[in-house]
């Protein structure tokens, strides 16, 4: 399974679209800012399996602060991050890994893509799809209880 991640979309849409047409996931997750972005995608791939979670610029009500999934075999913890002062520290997301039981943990709120395992947990970050450059999106490959992760820079984008 191909999962395709994004996060901080911020509006900009289309650099969203194109990934989505060049890499044909089977499922994305969106991890906020703005999760209509990913009701807007919906639209544009009605067969496609889409999910999210909503981040700090996303008002109003609605939509869940994270999602516990597993496919594949893999337990995934997708979240925003901002509930869990990612920009700061690590320790609150680390926490919610071990006590969801989460392998995979998937945030967004910093807009820097990064990457890293402990503790037989994967921590990954897409970074910003919509704001900044360079703009960015994570691919997992997720195949009997492994999950293989790998950030792309994406074209397009603004300051």
């Amino acid at each position: 399974m191909l999962l395709a991640v994004f996060s901080d979309t911020h509006g900009n849409l289309e650099p969203m679209r194109r990934f989505v047409l060049r890499h044909a996931p089977d499922a994305v997750l969106h991890l906020g800012d703005h999760c209509r972005d990913a009701a807007w995608l919906r639209e544009q791939f009605h067969d496609l399996d889409i999910r999210g979670v909503r981040g700090n610029c996303d008002y109003g009500g609605g939509g869940e602060d994270k999602l516990e999934l597993e496919w594949e075999g893999v337990k995934i913890l997708a979240t925003h991050g901002h509930l869990y002062n990612v920009k700061y520290t690590m320790e609150p997301l680390r926490n919610a890994a071990y006590f969801s039981g989460a392998r995979l943990v998937l945030y967004g709120h910093t807009h820097f893509a990064g990457y890293r395992e402990e503790g037989g947990v994967a921590f990954l970050n897409p970074g910003s799809a919509g704001m900044g450059r360079p703009l960015s999106a994570a691919l997992v490959t997720l195949e009997k209880g492994t999950a293989a992760c790998k950030i792309v820079e994406m074209p397009g984008g603004y300051l």
